[in-house]
């Protein structure tokens, strides 16, 4: 049985035998990684984290959480975030009333 579609030869860079393509690793979003890292180093209570997939500085606190439905706070800024961290920190993340991370 072959997989080769209609009127195409089955090949590519995948078929037995072909050369190996060199390539390059990409580093997506230095800079934002890098800010999150440093985040993440002065503030002991929080784990902080630059979600690629999303674009946007996430942080997930390193206290047991009352509520359980509200899992972290999120910002598009690195300043955006510790705003974010603060406020659900003052809140003590007692009630569900208010959703965090909305900036």
């Amino acid at each position: 049985m072959t997989t080769a579609r209609a009127g195409r030869h089955g090949g590519g860079r995948h078929r037995a035998g072909a050369a190996c393509t060199p390539w390059a690793r990409v580093r997506w979003d230095v800079r934002e990684r890098a800010a999150a890292a440093g985040l993440d180093a002065i503030e002991p209570g929080w784990l902080v984290i630059w979600r690629l997939w999303a674009r946007r500085f996430y942080a997930v606190p390193a206290w047991p959480l009352p509520w359980a439905g509200l899992l972290g706070v999120e910002s598009r800024t690195v300043a955006g975030l510790q705003e974010e961290m603060r406020r659900a920190e003052r809140a003590g993340w007692a009630d569900g009333s208010e959703r965090l991370g909305a900036a």
